[in-house]
Protein backbone atom coordinates (compact mmCIF):
# COMPACT_ATOMS: atom_id res chain seq x y z
CA UNK A 1 0.00 0.00 0.00
CA UNK A 2 0.92 3.59 -1.20
CA UNK A 3 1.05 6.61 1.35
CA UNK A 4 0.53 9.64 0.53
CA UNK A 5 2.56 12.66 2.23
CA UNK A 6 4.02 15.82 1.60
CA UNK A 7 7.61 17.61 1.82
CA UNK A 8 8.29 20.99 2.23
CA UNK A 9 11.05 21.44 0.06
CA UNK A 10 13.19 24.86 -1.26
CA UNK A 11 12.73 25.71 -4.39
CA UNK A 12 16.38 24.90 -5.54
CA UNK A 13 16.00 21.51 -4.54
CA UNK A 14 12.68 21.51 -6.44
CA UNK A 15 14.26 22.59 -9.18
CA UNK A 16 17.03 19.68 -8.96
CA UNK A 17 14.39 17.35 -8.65
CA UNK A 18 12.07 18.72 -11.49
CA UNK A 19 15.21 18.98 -13.42
CA UNK A 20 15.93 15.22 -13.30
CA UNK A 21 12.02 14.21 -13.86
CA UNK A 22 12.55 16.11 -17.11
CA UNK A 23 15.94 14.26 -17.89
CA UNK A 24 15.05 10.97 -16.93
CA UNK A 25 11.33 10.51 -17.81
CA UNK A 26 10.80 9.06 -14.20
CA UNK A 27 8.01 10.71 -11.57
CA UNK A 28 9.17 12.81 -8.80
CA UNK A 29 8.00 10.14 -6.09
CA UNK A 30 10.37 7.32 -8.20
CA UNK A 31 13.33 9.77 -7.97
CA UNK A 32 12.81 10.78 -4.25
CA UNK A 33 12.35 7.14 -3.60
CA UNK A 34 16.02 6.14 -4.85
CA UNK A 35 17.49 9.64 -2.95
CA UNK A 36 16.05 7.90 0.45
CA UNK A 37 17.99 4.67 -0.61
CA UNK A 38 21.08 6.26 -1.30
CA UNK A 39 20.76 7.93 1.52
CA UNK A 40 20.68 5.26 4.13
CA UNK A 41 23.73 3.54 2.48
CA UNK A 42 26.02 6.85 3.27
CA UNK A 43 25.09 7.75 6.66
CA UNK A 44 26.93 6.39 8.34
CA UNK A 45 28.99 9.43 8.82
CA UNK A 46 26.01 11.41 9.78
CA UNK A 47 24.71 9.69 12.68
CA UNK A 48 23.73 12.09 15.66
CA UNK A 49 22.41 10.84 19.10
CA UNK A 50 20.95 13.45 21.54
CA UNK A 51 20.85 16.65 19.75
CA UNK A 52 17.36 17.37 18.17
CA UNK A 53 16.58 17.39 14.70
CA UNK A 54 18.09 19.84 12.36
CA UNK A 55 15.94 21.73 9.65
CA UNK A 56 17.15 23.87 6.51
CA UNK A 57 18.12 27.34 7.20
CA UNK A 58 15.51 29.89 6.98
CA UNK A 59 14.57 31.76 3.78
CA UNK A 60 11.81 33.61 2.59
CA UNK A 61 8.49 31.96 2.35
CA UNK A 62 8.07 32.12 -1.67
CA UNK A 63 11.12 29.87 -1.79
CA UNK A 64 9.24 27.06 -0.06
CA UNK A 65 7.06 24.86 -1.87
CA UNK A 66 5.01 21.85 -0.65
CA UNK A 67 5.03 19.23 -2.58
CA UNK A 68 2.91 15.54 -2.69
CA UNK A 69 4.67 12.85 -2.59
CA UNK A 70 3.41 9.17 -3.04
CA UNK A 71 5.84 6.40 -1.48
CA UNK A 72 5.89 2.59 -0.85
CA UNK A 73 5.07 1.61 2.94
CA UNK A 74 9.06 0.58 3.11
CA UNK A 75 10.11 4.13 2.00
CA UNK A 76 7.98 6.04 4.47
CA UNK A 77 9.03 3.72 7.05
CA UNK A 78 12.94 4.33 5.72
CA UNK A 79 12.38 8.20 5.80
CA UNK A 80 11.30 8.01 9.39
CA UNK A 81 13.91 5.71 10.27
CA UNK A 82 16.51 8.37 8.57
CA UNK A 83 14.77 11.28 10.08
CA UNK A 84 15.39 9.69 13.85
CA UNK A 85 19.18 8.50 12.78
CA UNK A 86 20.49 11.58 11.33
CA UNK A 87 18.06 14.00 13.25
CA UNK A 88 17.12 15.77 10.33
CA UNK A 89 14.25 16.67 8.76
CA UNK A 90 12.79 14.76 5.98
CA UNK A 91 13.01 17.83 3.99
CA UNK A 92 16.84 18.27 4.72
CA UNK A 93 17.41 14.77 3.74
CA UNK A 94 16.07 15.10 0.25
CA UNK A 95 18.15 18.66 -0.55
CA UNK A 96 20.82 16.97 0.36
CA UNK A 97 20.33 13.60 -0.84
CA UNK A 98 19.69 15.20 -4.27
CA UNK A 99 22.90 17.51 -4.01
CA UNK A 100 24.83 14.07 -3.83
CA UNK A 101 23.18 11.43 -5.75
CA UNK A 102 20.68 13.39 -8.54
CA UNK A 103 23.79 13.79 -11.08
CA UNK A 104 24.71 10.36 -10.80
CA UNK A 105 21.35 8.91 -10.99
CA UNK A 106 20.67 11.11 -14.20
CA UNK A 107 23.98 9.82 -15.20
CA UNK A 108 23.38 6.74 -15.43
CA UNK A 109 19.31 7.18 -16.06
CA UNK A 110 20.16 8.59 -19.35
CA UNK A 111 23.26 5.85 -20.24
CA UNK A 112 20.29 3.64 -19.94
CA UNK A 113 22.38 1.69 -16.75
CA UNK A 114 19.92 0.83 -14.42
CA UNK A 115 20.38 3.17 -11.59
CA UNK A 116 18.14 2.30 -8.44
CA UNK A 117 20.50 -0.21 -7.06
CA UNK A 118 20.19 0.50 -4.18
CA UNK A 119 16.40 -1.30 -3.80
CA UNK A 120 16.01 -3.05 -0.22
CA UNK A 121 12.93 -5.62 0.10
CA UNK A 122 11.19 -5.80 3.15
CA UNK A 123 11.15 -3.69 5.91
CA UNK A 124 11.46 -5.42 9.14
CA UNK A 125 11.04 -4.00 13.33
CA UNK A 126 12.15 -6.83 15.46
CA UNK A 127 11.46 -6.57 19.34
CA UNK A 128 13.84 -8.04 21.91
CA UNK A 129 14.06 -8.16 25.53
CA UNK A 130 17.03 -9.35 27.50
CA UNK A 131 17.70 -8.54 31.50
CA UNK A 132 14.77 -6.03 31.89
CA UNK A 133 16.29 -3.85 28.69
CA UNK A 134 14.11 -3.97 25.30
CA UNK A 135 16.08 -3.60 22.01
CA UNK A 136 15.07 -2.98 18.82
CA UNK A 137 16.52 -4.27 15.42
CA UNK A 138 16.11 -2.68 12.18
CA UNK A 139 16.30 -4.08 8.83
CA UNK A 140 16.53 -2.69 6.01
CA UNK A 141 15.97 -5.63 3.89
CA UNK A 142 15.63 -8.99 4.99
CA UNK A 143 18.10 -10.70 7.00
CA UNK A 144 19.70 -13.80 5.43
CA UNK A 145 19.41 -16.06 8.42
CA UNK A 146 15.48 -15.05 9.87
CA UNK A 147 15.68 -17.70 12.24
CA UNK A 148 18.92 -16.48 14.09
CA UNK A 149 18.79 -12.46 13.52
CA UNK A 150 14.49 -12.28 14.59
CA UNK A 151 14.30 -14.93 17.08
CA UNK A 152 11.58 -16.50 15.89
Amino acid sequence: MAINTTLNVHANTLRLLDDACALTGMRRGRIISMLIHRSMHDMTTRIRIGRSVQYQARDHKENWHIIHVRLSEDDADYLKDLRNVLKESDSLIIAKAARLFLSDIIKQATQGMRCDNYRFSNYVLSRIEEDGLIAWKIYWGYPKNPETALRL
